[in-house]
């Protein structure tokens, strides 16, 4: 059924193409979040958000419980709010000296919060520890940091990533953005082209949740 028609059925059914159009989006939205995931979750916020809200009670109670910083640092770091997310994840690297993961997070929310040296060097010995540390996005958030600054540097850490073979569509995808940045066109378009093809190759219970990028890789790709 198309969405016009769907439009038509709903405006002859309910007497008001305003009502008709907000149905028909909620309609679209939801089995595009069944079924495809390219929209975003526009509930994730206030999930996020109580979720953030309840870590922080239990914390109250466990203020040593190392476990409930990690994953509110983490939750800030997504909410792209650095200068919060540093000060739970700096607690945990100090009780957890040795995590490579949190090494790559604390890192980043530094940089995030301007000490880029500094962030760059931790995510450096992340690395050190684990050349794979989350599937290859520190060094994507490396040379995002370097583009403007140093763009050979930037460069280098792309060309490393591209070397360890990332079976994240997320990290190809950004890596044809930072070469978009970078004037390199070719090599955008082929880290576009090597979204979609990893996309493809997913097993079927992982396209879910990779489909948004290989979609937008899609788009970016030149006729």
């Amino acid at each position: 059924m198309s969405k016009l028609l769907m439009f038509f059925i709903f405006t002859v059914i309910l007497g008001n193409p305003l009502i008709a159009l907000l149905l028909v989006i909620l309609i679209l939205y939801f089995v595009d979040r069944r079924f495809i995931g390219f929209a975003p979750n526009l509930f994730k916020p206030i999930q996020t958000s109580r979720r953030i809200a309840k870590l922080k009670q239990e914390l109250s109670l466990s203020p040593f419980n190392q476990s409930l910083k990690t994953e509110l640092g983490r939750l800030y770091l997504e909410r792209k709010k650095f200068a919060q997310a540093l000060t739970y994840l700096q607690e945990v690297h100090e009780a957890n000296p040795d995590s490579d993961e949190i090494k790559a997070e604390l890192g980043l929310a530094l940089m995030k919060t301007g000490k880029v040296d500094q962030g760059a060097s931790l995510i450096e010995r992340a690395l050190q520890g684990n050349p794979r540390v989350k599937y290859g996005q520190p060094l994507l958030h490396l040379a995002e940091a370097y583009s403007d600054s140093d763009p050979v540097k930037a460069a280098a850490y792309l060309e490393r990533f591209k070397d360890m073979q990332s079976s994240s569509c997320e990290a190809y995808y950004r890596l044809g953005r930072l070469y978009d940045k970078l004037g390199r066109s070719q090599d955008a378009a082929d880290a576009y082209k090597e979204t979609i093809e990893l996309y493809k190759a997913l097993p079927k219970y992982k396209k879910k949740s990779e489909r948004r990028w290989a979609w937008l890789a899609q788009l970016k790709k030149k006729p």
